[in-house]
């Protein structure tokens, strides 16, 4: 089986890079992800992330390393950017630039981190 599939939510986790791995699931993993999709609201995962998305993603390369991530939208319209890093002598640099720690989604040995980003709203010019 694939990760996903140990999930409540397969089809929300079917595209993200840490669904594609095929391995005995990590229950607490597992738990922390389904927890995810209730506590923040989650309606989907974002596959093709929009450019106002990458360049915030970019911009925030320039301070902290990025690992692992995946974005979010959620039922109120908010984007959330996950990013799990192995090291956890960038926690502060995180904080510093918004960042909130979270549960666990990538594995134990990875601290997971997100962050807020609103939806972009398109407007029709006139």
């Amino acid at each position: 089986m694939y990760y996903y599939e140990h999930t409540k939510y397969p089809q929300l986790y079917k595209n993200t890079y840490w669904g594609k791995f095929q391995s005995n699931s990590n229950p607490k993993i597992i738990e922390n992800r389904n927890n995810f999709v209730k506590k923040f609201n989650i309606q989907e995962c974002i596959t093709k992330i929009p450019q106002y998305i990458s360049k915030i993603i970019d911009e925030t390369r320039l301070y902290i390393t990025l690992d692992h991530l995946e974005c979010y939208r959620t039922t109120d319209k908010q984007i959330i950017i996950v990013s799990s890093p192995y090291s956890d002598t960038i926690s502060q640099d995180y904080i510093k630039c918004g960042w909130i720690s979270i549960e666990m989604l990538y594995n134990e040995a990875a601290i997971t981190y997100i962050k807020y980003v609103p939806m972009r709203i398109k407007r029709n010019r006139e």
